[in-house]
């Protein structure tokens, strides 16, 4: 069985009733671009859709980390306004390379999420499909249907409520704020902090409800919950089998700035009785989200306190950026990792080229033989004629010990803040 891998991110768009989005085509740019991550799973039998070809340097330093590069196809034409989706399917050289594709191998197309065009693009190639239907994975990813399973479970859920109406916000944010220092406000759909808002003060409250009242959220239902500020943010990675069995990936404690994600580290170190429990809960979720026609990668956010755990905060039937990361601990066994990412100012002496050069000479440089380091899994994302001025710098840190993970970035960010000047 080979797979085609497909990184149409952005697809939480299509489910929001937000009417008043403001477009940031830089960000949506270098969101695109982060497609290059899929190497770190992908298998050389398999296909990879992207919207360029990768840079060769980049693509041969990968094989020397021991990752496998497939097949690569990309269209003629680069629209960021369009998914990858959409440009697949509006370029027939690349249709009909598929197409010969399925007919010689069993192929699956692998997308990051499911909308209608996917389900599309596997018919119109003759490939099966992975993950749950349009309309099942509408729901499902939705943080109210996370709401009704935790309820449904009898699960433990951080303190809160899901308000109809504005009223009800701003009595629940006056009953949570004799408890908590923040309260933080979830529309249904988001991703990357988008649709999250922490509220501190009355003041900001009455902003994000101007925010919803612009955007069309008005009628909108909306999550109110109180904030744990003293908590280990955890994400778990499932794959839910067309036979129902649940396979757990991988466990990864999140770092976080504010709401937004910004890396992981694995493995994640619980005490024995709190990863039992957590573990239970979680194979508990898996089997019941089977039932409601869940197939595919699952990511299930939670939160473990020093008094509870809470095995679902939020749940994506789609991939995430963590889900990419899954498969590291096979290729580098017994070592521990920190994935992170930086937003960088690109410059031609500070690029993918010449940050490579920078971690080589700072002894930080992923070295094959101990097989210890960091190195940068994407280079569209640190590369200025493809994004302009902005970049993301994404790099995976790899060590024998978690202490030596924070060595590693306390080392590349000091490098960080040195190219600033």
């Amino acid at each position: 069985m080979n797979f085609c891998w497909l990184f149409n991110i952005g697809i939480e768009d299509n489910w929001s009733v937000d009417r008043f989005k403001m477009k940031d085509l830089e960000e949506d740019c270098i969101v695109q671009h982060m497609e290059e991550i899929m190497l770190l799973m992908a298998d050389k039998d398999d296909t990879l859709l992207l919207r360029r070809k990768p840079n060769d340097t980049f693509l041969c330093q990968m094989r020397s980390y021991g990752f496998e590069v497939p097949q690569i196809i990309y269209p003629e034409k680069e629209d960021t306004t369009k998914t990858i989706t959409q440009l697949v399917l509006e370029d027939k050289r690349i249709l009909q390379e598929l197409k010969e594709l399925s007919r010689k191998k069993d192929t699956h197309l692998l997308p990051y999420g499911v909308t209608e065009d996917e389900e599309i693009l596997a018919k119109e190639c003759g490939m099966r499909l992975i993950g749950p239907s349009s309309t099942v994975s509408r729901v499902s990813n939705s943080k109210l249907y996370a709401k009704e399973l935790i309820k449904r479970l009898h699960l433990s859920s951080p303190d809160g409520k899901v308000c109809e109406n504005f009223d009800q916000i701003r009595e629940e944010w006056e009953r949570l704020r004799k408890q908590f220092r923040r309260i933080v406000m979830k529309r249904p759909y988001g991703a990357s902090g988008r649709g999250l808002y922490l509220v501190e003060n009355f003041e900001k409250l009455q902003r994000v409800l101007y925010i919803l009242k612009r955007s069309g959220g008005e009628n909108e239902k909306c999550i109110v919950e109180g904030w744990y500020e003293d908590k280990k943010d955890l994400n778990t990675q499932m794959f839910i089998c067309d036979d129902g069995n649940i396979k757990i990936l991988s466990v990864k404690e999140q770092i976080l700035e504010g709401t937004v994600y910004k890396g992981s580290i694995f493995p994640v170190e619980l005490s024995v009785d709190i990863k039992s429990k957590y573990l239970t809960a979680l194979e508990k979720a898996g089997s019941e989200l089977y039932k409601d026609g869940i197939r595919g990668i699952v990511g299930i956010d939670s939160i473990v306190t020093e008094q509870e755990i809470f095995p679902i905060i939020e749940i994506n039937v789609r991939f995430t950026l963590s889900t990419y990361l899954s498969m590291l601990p096979l290729r580098f066994p017994d070592r521990y990792f920190c994935s992170m990412y930086y937003r960088i100012f690109l410059s031609e002496k500070w690029n993918y080229t010449e940050i490579t050069k920078k971690l080589v000479r700072a002894g930080l440089a992923f070295d094959t033989k101990t097989r210890e380091g960091i190195f940068c899994y994407n280079h569209a994302c640190v590369h200025q004629d493809i994004l302009g001025k902005a970049g993301r710098l994404f790099v995976i840190m790899i060590a024998k010990q978690r202490t030596d993970l924070q060595k590693l970035r306390f080392k590349l960010e000091q490098l960080l803040e040195e190219a600033k000047y």
